[in-house]
């Protein structure tokens, strides 16, 4: 009984080293973004001008609240169209 079963699920070299070169595949794309983040450095966010713009902004919708009419930016002379 013991070499049918046997027989039926034995493995050929070939069949072996297909499924080790399988495991390692799949084992290197699982680990890929774990050593990715290791030696990657995150970039610093400067909200510095964000920060200037939306002040800017703030400050023009003060000046203009129910204003219908385009202005422009008069502080930085960017360009900018407020409405």
């Amino acid at each position: 009984m013991k070499a049918p079963i046997k027989s039926y699920l034995s493995v050929t070299k070939k069949e072996w080293n297909g499924m080790v070169v399988v495991i390692i595949l799949i084992t290197l794309i699982l680990a890929a973004p774990y050593v990715y983040q290791t030696f990657r450095k995150d970039n610093i966010i400067n909200f510095n001008e964000f920060d200037k713009a939306v002040a800017l902004l703030s400050k023009a919708k003060k000046v203009n609240p129910g204003s219908n009419s385009f202005q422009r930016c008069q502080t930085c002379k960017c360009g900018t169209v407020y409405f």
